[in-house]
């Protein structure tokens, strides 16, 4: 147990990407985005169990003992979304091609997001009409200008998102899941007040203990 856990925090930093099984759960390491800050704060509560995460949505992580919003695939619920990041104990879409439930999918590894492939000359389907020959990958831009207005290009899925960034976010909504591409209020219950202190994932939004 010990020497996992020290694995996923090193790993975090140096931005390995080890695949560890456990019970079934795909352990990810190196995603955007993580550091070790995320790893061991992510919750920002001493929880001891789930009972005692304040949210149904949070769960206690017992290596660091904080409140994430996942440890393990089953936390994973929202569609497209559904396997856990431990290196930051966030759900994303994929860690492996078959998570993509298509020959036609493959995983791309620095967003753990389902691409459409052309490897062996597949074609690319029109919404994602270029083939990047050196990783195999359909992308839809690889610039901002390929993107319709209020969206930016994430280089690395070819995708056309909302966010790729804190900087692109409002300051009703500061913080860029990079998962969705989506600004939200919170990714970490750090990022909330005391007034409303957990960030439930399912919604971005900071709450209070019973909400």
């Amino acid at each position: 147990m010990f020497h996992a856990h020290v694995l996923v925090v090193v790993s975090a930093v140096l931005g390995w990407v080890p695949l560890l099984g456990c019970n079934g759960d795909l352990r990810l390491a190196g995603s955007p985005g993580a550091d070790a800050g995320q790893v061991l704060e992510a919750g920002g509560r001493s929880c001891g169990g789930d009972a005692g995460c304040a949210l149904a949505s949070l769960h206690c992580d017992v290596g660091s003992d904080s409140c994430v919003p996942c440890t393990v695939d089953a936390h994973c619920t929202q569609a497209n979304l559904t396997r856990c990041d431990v290196a930051t104990h966030r759900c994303v879409e994929c860690g492996i091609a078959a998570d993509c439930g298509s020959p036609a999918l493959t995983c791309e590894p620095v967003t753990r997001k389902c691409t459409p492939t052309c490897a062996g000359g597949a074609r690319c389907p029109v919404d994602a009409p270029t083939c990047d020959v050196a990783r195999s990958i359909c992308v839809a831009c690889t610039v901002d200008s390929s993107c319709m207005e209020g969206t930016r290009c994430e280089n690395a899925s070819g995708r056309c998102v909302g966010c790729i960034g804190d900087a692109d976010c409002s300051s009703e909504k500061p913080r860029c899941e990079r998962e969705t591409g989506v600004c939200k209020q919170c990714l970490f219950s750090a990022d909330c007040s005391a007034a409303a202190a957990l960030c439930d994932p399912a919604s971005g939004e900071c709450k209070t203990p019973g909400d």
